[in-house]
């Protein structure tokens, strides 16, 4: 009969879950540094434009068609209570309505 190494075994787990989490850590660094949505100018005038492309997108994920990065949710996520739900989506649609231009 083969001996399992339980101890080896757990360890080999722990350094892939490790390994996974920095990569996915640095990606979200990475994307939230060279692909932010909004301009320098719109985040020094603490504001943020958003578009009939951002409503539509958010209603594709309230409809289970699409998922989010996490930092599309934050962008879509108005109010700030982190939950995307059809308030975000009203919130959005005056804020096109209105211009698109939105002031936090």
């Amino acid at each position: 009969m083969k001996k399992i190494n339980i101890n080896n075994d757990l360890i080999a787990v722990f350094i892939y879950i490790s390994i996974l989490s920095t990569l996915l850590m640095l990606a979200f660094l990475i994307k939230g540094v060279f692909f932010n949505n909004n301009s320098q100018e719109q985040q020094e005038n603490n504001t943020i434009k958003y578009t009939i492309e951002d409503r539509e997108k958010l209603k594709e994920y309230l409809e289970n068609k699409t998922n989010l990065t996490f930092e599309e949710f934050k962008y879509l996520d108005i109010n700030k209570d982190g939950i995307l739900n059809s308030g975000d989506l009203l919130l959005i649609q005056k804020i096109i309505l209105k211009g698109g231009k939105y002031e936090c």
